[in-house]
């Protein structure tokens, strides 16, 4: 009701009435002036209540002690009426206030049990609103209100200085989502580990910004990669598919199962790790490279073709439900342009999260490994042709331009001799060059 001030006078607190407050829940109590009884009775909290369910807790500081009490109440001590009674002024304190959130919340307003599934604030409601709750739900049902308590860190700048509305160097959320949009500020939300403190600065935005684009143009690649193809006449069985193919769906369910454990333990980073590698490892640097050769030269009704567009609508369906809760407008546009299966809804916040009776049966481990090391020969190679390319403006003898001017020799030994051979025919285009020669060495 009242907001009390302490002063320093001499060393000593003075205790003063500053101003009216009329917030926070009322002590439904009065004192009698007559004979300074204290009367604090079921009846007249019923009654009050009562009154504050129609009007807000405001009535107990707006209206008379007559008004607040049950018609014809006295005193029982020494029957004075309500015209003699001076109610408190006093609150209840905010943590018992917020502490009881629960019952008025899940009891009484959604009628769901005492028991919420998550409580989420910051690191210092440990001594705050997660322990009021605990003390009051505990001493009352006998039981936590909460099944799971989830805390964060707060915000900082990118040197470590306190970020906040009081701060020189704040943006406010409007700004920042004026100057890169929503999506980046809730890529960024993802992509930082919120158990400790969190850096937020322009360095910071930049580079969640770049990584989203990395993300988004995936999406694009992919989306155009579809075309002319209808899922409900073109989807080839798993088995049928290009053995690259078949890899990166591989790829793609570790990466999918991943996303599913971090979404049920919180763990927001590992996902935009997980994917961000997915995007720009798996799917740019080695397939959309290795398979853009047989995207668009093939035949429009070849199976190479049918295949590549296969892998790449099985994962974009299931990417783009996976990331829905994180990019949500990013997932409903590409949901507007992912051809479809009849069945599918209208919005991929009315599709099911994709699981393992989906990406399962992608995963391919023996293949993987295979492939694996396939790629480890590749990155070898990579790095040879890297060490001779230079523009063409400027090339001498012995040096390239274009990986595919060039044979490359490679030379092993054992098994990796063995594998190499087996795949031979495809060496070529999984190293993007002109030609490879195998030889037998150390």
């Amino acid at each position: 009701g009242r907001e009390r001030i302490v002063n320093m006078v001499d060393g000593r607190p003075d205790w003063c009435i500053s101003r009216q407050r009329n917030w926070g829940c009322p002590i439904t109590a009065f004192t009698c002036g007559g004979c300074n009884t204290i009367i604090a009775s079921g009846e007249v909290t019923s009654h009050v209540a009562d009154l504050i369910a129609q009007g807000g807790a405001d009535v107990w500081f707006e209206r008379e002690p007559s008004e607040l009490v049950p018609a014809g109440y006295t005193c029982s001590s020494c029957g004075a009426g309500p015209e003699k009674f001076e109610k408190e002024n006093d609150i209840l304190d905010v943590w018992f206030d917020s502490g009881t959130s629960w019952a008025a919340v899940l009891e009484d307003q959604l009628d769901w049990g005492s028991v919420a599934d998550l409580y989420l604030e910051g690191s210092d409601q440990h001594r705050g609103w997660f322990q009021s709750s605990l003390l009051c739900s505990v001493g009352t049902r006998g039981q936590s209100p909460y099944r799971t308590c989830l805390t964060h860190g707060f915000v900082n700048d990118e040197h470590g200085h306190k970020y906040s509305k009081s701060s020189k160097n704040f943006e406010s959320v409007e700004t920042q989502i004026n100057k890169h949009g929503a999506e980046v500020l809730r890529w960024w939300v993802a992509a930082v580990d919120y158990r400790g403190d969190i850096a937020m600065g322009p360095e910071v935005v930049k580079r969640v910004s770049d990584a989203y684009r990395k993300v988004r143009n995936t999406f694009r690649f992919l989306l155009g990669s579809l075309e002319g193809f209808d899922p409900n006449q073109h989807l080839l069985p798993i088995d049928e598919l290009e053995e690259i193919d078949r890899w990166l769906l591989h790829r793609a369910a570790s990466a999918l199962e991943r996303t599913q454990t971090a979404f049920e333990e919180y763990q927001f980073h590992t996902i935009f790790h997980t994917i961000v590698h997915l995007c720009t490892v798996d799917l740019s640097n080695v397939h959309l490279d290795v398979s853009k050769d047989r995207m668009y030269c093939e035949a429009t009704e070849s199976k190479a073709r049918r295949s590549g567009q296969t892998t790449y609508w099985l994962i974009v369906h299931a990417l783009a439900r996976a990331l829905a809760p994180v990019l949500s407008f990013t997932c409903e546009e590409v949901w507007d342009f992912l051809p479809h299966l009849a069945g599918d809804p209208d919005s991929v916040f009315l599709a099911d999260f994709p699981g393992e009776a989906e990406w399962g049966v992608w995963q391919n481990p023996a293949l993987a490994a295979t492939w694996d090391n396939l790629l480890t020969a590749r990155d070898e190679v990579q790095k040879a042709l890297e060490a001779v390319r230079v523009p063409k403006k400027q090339k001498q003898p012995g040096q390239i331009g274009s990986s595919q001017e060039a044979v490359v020799t490679v030379t092993a030994a054992g098994e990796t001799l063995a594998l190499l051979r087996s795949y031979e025919s495809e060496l070529a285009a999984l190293f993007i060059v002109s030609g490879v020669v195998l030889v037998e060495g150390a």
